[in-house]
């Protein structure tokens, strides 16, 4: 039987919205809003660490790319939109505003939120 679009529609309307978390980081004036990804956005950041040989996701290379996950899921709170839409202003933060620990604190949280933390590969459903 084939999907009822209008049912899907409905559906989607009414799905619950993307979790957040705030993360302390001092040096940014206080806390930070993570937001989980969309589907899409996951699909964007994991296809990026794609092996071509096996396409299976190289998680090696899915830790190398933290910051690219922070980057895609610090939310402006006034907007409510990605704060760092271009990877060369999020550079600029993160080379001049950004502590090891913070970052680091940064990368868990963003981690855990999309359900990426401790042996998890994908998100949570």
């Amino acid at each position: 039987m084939p999907l009822d679009f209008e049912a899907v529609k409905k559906a989607a309307g009414s799905a619950p919205p993307l979790k957040t978390l705030e993360v302390d980081v001092p040096e940014w004036g206080g806390k930070v809003l993570l937001q989980e990804l969309t589907g899409a956005a996951f699909d964007k950041y994991q296809g990026a660490a794609l092996d071509p040989k096996t396409h299976t996701v190289d998680k090696d290379l899915l830790l190398q790319r933290r910051g690219r996950l922070i980057q895609m899921s610090v939310m402006n709170p006034s907007t409510g939109r990605i704060m760092f839409e271009t990877e060369r202003l999020y550079i600029e933060w993160i080379e001049t505003k950004l502590t090891k620990q913070s970052y680091d604190k940064l990368t868990e949280a963003a981690m855990d939120l999309n359900g990426l933390g401790e042996g998890k590969e994908e998100p949570e459903s």
